[in-house]
C-alpha cells in the first residue's frame, strides 16, 4: 500500500503546528507502544498542554478551555505545511 502524499498528522488545535506530543504507556523493553494515555498532550510550538481528569475524558473535552486533544489534519494544513515544510520521510 502505497502512503499518502500529503498525509493525515496530529497537530495542535490553536496553532496547528505539527511538533506535539502525547503520553504513551509504552513497554520498557522492547519501546513497543501500548496505548495514548488520552490525558496529556504537549505542543512545542505553544509551550503550553492540557491534562485531562477523568470526567473531562468522558465528556471527551478539557473543561479549562486550554487544549483538550490534538486534531487530524493534512500535512499540508499544518503549520509546516504551510511554511513549504516536507512531512517526515516515514509518513510518505
Amino acid at each position: 500500500m502505497a502512503k499518502a502524499k500529503d498525509p493525515i498528522v496530529w497537530a495542535c488545535p490553536d496553532c496547528h503546528s505539527s511538533n506535539v506530543q502525547a503520553q504513551m504507556w509504552v513497554r520498557a523493553n522492547t519501546h513497543e507502544v501500548l496505548d495514548d494515555t488520552e490525558r496529556y498532550y504537549w505542543c512545542d510550538e505553544c509551550e503550553e498542554g492540557c491534562e485531562l481528569t477523568d470526567e473531562e475524558i468522558e465528556q471527551g473535552f478539557g473543561g479549562d478551555g486550554e487544549k483538550s486533544t490534538l486534531i487530524e489534519l493534512k500535512w499540508s494544513e499544518t503549520k509546516e505545511g504551510k511554511e513549504g515544510q516536507k512531512p517526515p520521510k516515514n509518513l510518505v
